[in-house]
């Protein structure tokens, strides 16, 4: 799984996975044009797709490119998504065309997102995908491509993975010998993130603080509502307990 191929080449499952669109060695840029989406709800993650497929022409499909952060500012950086020369199929590059909403997106790439969207793409090798295997960073990006439709009928199929195509049609030749999705066909030329951690480190922050927040004023509330009994000593080393009724703010003075 992800065995290398290049300098930046993966694959999912047998099928080589290109990473950037740098010569060997190329070190990944320290920004590049990103939009962080890794908030957004299944409904507001289907509804981008559907937006992008509008603005797609008829001739074309949308697709899906999932990366990491620094494989994405590479290819942004480079001549685009590279191909991989060997892998399943004789290589290619990898693409879903099945939207991450469809691949049960959950927002900040909680809940079973991870676990089904790398059964549907990386096959058996799926557990490499979750948090700890050992390419877990590969669901912080994806690019949004559309490709010729007829590329997308001429890829290669895989068996138990109806949502992945290995492109081998439509690629651009380069200087450096490398096939390539150009970068005229990644919408909005950006990569968007999906799962920052940074973001979710934080948002599960502000979840615990307002838990806390509503447990510390269900006590004050307990405090106040409960009944308080006290002891009335009547001298002599005698005297009863007394229950005092709770104050109330909305009981007057």
């Amino acid at each position: 799984f992800f065995r290398r191929r290049n300098a930046f080449g993966r694959c999912w499952g047998g099928v080589s996975f290109p990473e950037g669109g740098g010569g060997r060695g190329a070190q990944a840029p320290m920004s590049f044009n990103q939009e962080n989406i890794s908030r957004f709800t299944m409904d507001e993650m289907a509804t981008l797709w559907e937006q992008l497929d509008e603005e797609t022409k008829k001739n074309e499909q949308i697709c899906c490119h999932f990366t990491d952060k620094d494989a994405a500012g590479l290819i942004l950086s480079g001549h685009g998504i590279r191909a991989s020369t060997a892998g399943q199929g004789g290589g290619g590059v990898s693409v879903s065309i099945k939207s991450p909403a469809e691949l049960g997106w959950e927002s900040y790439g909680g809940g079973s997102f991870r676990q089904t969207m790398a059964q549907s793409l990386y096959g058996e090798n799926w557990q490499d995908i979750m948090p700890g295997g050992k390419h877990e960073g590969k669901v912080q990006c994806v690019f949004f491509c559309n490709v010729p439709k007829r590329d997308i009928r001429d890829a290669v199929q895989l068996k138990g993975r109806p949502a992945v195509r290995v492109l081998k049609a439509g690629l651009r030749d380069e200087s450096d010998g490398y096939e390539y999705i150009p970068k005229k066909r990644i919408i909005n030329s950006k990569a968007y993130v999906i799962v920052d951690n940074e973001e979710a480190t934080a948002k599960a922050q502000q979840q615990l603080a307002k838990a806390q927040a509503q447990i510390e004023a269900r006590m004050a509330q307990a405090s106040v509502s409960t009944p308080q009994r006290v002891w009335v000593d009547t001298g002599y080393g005698s005297g009863y307990y007394k229950n005092i009724a709770p104050v109330s703010s909305s009981s007057g003075y």
